[in-house]
């Protein structure tokens, strides 16, 4: 349905319990039955699907859902709903990272990331999981980690992240989908480190009071200095594109198909206003 740009691909499976859950390849998204879309944590709109895929472990979290590729040593996509009750701060951050026990094999260490360069940049933001002590505590684990340069993860991705905040004040949920995208000359942490991605994406899904749904997505470079982040707003199909992944397809096809080929960057200004 779509040709990806960067090499990034996801296989994703039936959630079928909470933990560390393999999934095996679903097969191409056109033709393919979709998953039971009548209950998905985390993932409302369903699961981030592969156009073209490989195997990935699901990791359920309180706050979010992770996909973590065991190659990359990061998950390709993180997907979590943030409603207007989960703004109230009842967890202090920690900052006790550290590796997910439920993985085996190759994972992120902490040595990965010491004097790299790049900070551990949270894909499920630790202040999105504010209501919860265990879900602010998962959100350190380092399956929910990605190699970003200081000057984004501390600038224009913070900022972003504080605008869907502020967004989540007016809605009563935002579908949200985070990941990384790579381009197939990636640098690495260290040497046989965690591969570092060129941009990172944001897909967003809100439904308005009158039940009309508005989608846009977001790449930002992976670089020290960068532009404000709404000059990266893009259409969910242009991020569809880059990733190689399908979102919201439990949509229906004819309100997926509009929402998100188009977006409307003033539509989404005036939300922040009203």
């Amino acid at each position: 349905m779509r040709k990806p740009f960067y090499l990034i691909s996801a296989i994703i499976g039936m959630i079928l319990f909470s933990g560390f859950i393999s999934s095996d390849n679903l097969g191409q998204r056109d033709g393919a039955q979709k998953e039971n879309c009548d209950s998905q944590k985390h993932s409302i709109y369903g699961l981030p699907q592969a156009i073209k895929g490989k195997r990935l472990k699901l990791l359920m979290n309180e706050g979010y859902l992770a996909g973590y590729d065991s190659i990359l040593m990061q998950s390709c996509w993180v997907s979590y709903e943030l409603t207007r009750d989960e703004l109230v701060k009842n967890a202090t951050r920690d900052d006790k990272f550290r590796p997910d026990s439920r993985l085996t094999g190759r994972r992120a260490e902490l040595k990965d990331y010491k004097k790299c360069g790049y900070d551990r940049g949270h894909l499920a933001p630790a202040a999105d999981m504010a209501w919860s002590a265990q879900a602010m505590s998962e959100s350190f684990l380092l399956s929910n980690m990605s190699p970003q340069l200081p000057g984004l993860n501390r600038g224009e991705w913070k900022r972003l992240e504080e605008w869907i905040r502020d967004l989540a004040q007016q809605f009563d949920t935002i579908a949200i989908v985070t990941g990384p995208l790579f381009n197939g000359a990636e640098k690495k942490t260290k040497d046989k480190g965690i591969p570092v991605p060129g941009a990172f994406f944001k897909v967003l899904l809100v439904k308005d009071e009158m039940k009309h749904y508005q989608a846009i997505g977001f790449i930002l470079p992976n670089l020290e200095k960068t532009q404000d982040f709404l000059n990266y707003a893009v259409s969910v199909d242009s991020v569809e594109h880059s990733s190689g992944l399908d979102f919201f397809h439990c949509l229906p096809d004819k309100i997926e198909r509009k929402v998100e080929a188009t977006f409307s960057k003033n539509s989404w200004l005036n939300m922040e206003d009203q």
